[in-house]
């Protein structure tokens, strides 16, 4: 019985669940650890979930001409110092003759 409580507790990492900003209803994000890290260098990995509902876009790191680059911002955290981020590669949409490079959908980042 030990064993299969133990491989539950293991199964189950932390998750922010689905959340969202009233103001930008359409935008829906969850952060959640994988549950696989490295205890000597205090890393851990975590995936970052964004649902973009209709024709709504997010940027990627280098966004063009017409768009902000996103960023998480992490300076009020008590154990979080960096983030690494893995990108998908974008795709290109133009928009009142601006370029931008961008996602839309539902998206996941390592």
């Amino acid at each position: 019985m030990l064993l299969f409580a133990s491989c539950v507790a293991l199964a189950q990492t932390p998750d922010t669940g689905w959340l969202s900003n009233p103001d930008h209803p359409p935008v829906e994000a969850r952060l959640a650890l994988t549950g696989q890290g490295n205890s000597e260098t205090y890393h851990l990995d975590g995936l970052l979930s964004i649902h973009l509902q209709g024709d709504w876009k997010t940027y990627w790191r280098s966004p063009g001409e017409g768009g902000v680059a996103p960023e998480l911002i992490i300076n009020d955290s008590q154990n979080l110092d960096d983030i690494t981020w893995h990108w998908l590669a974008p795709k290109r949409y133009e928009l009142l003759g601006l370029t931008m490079l961008g996602y839309k959908g539902r998206l996941l980042f390592r």
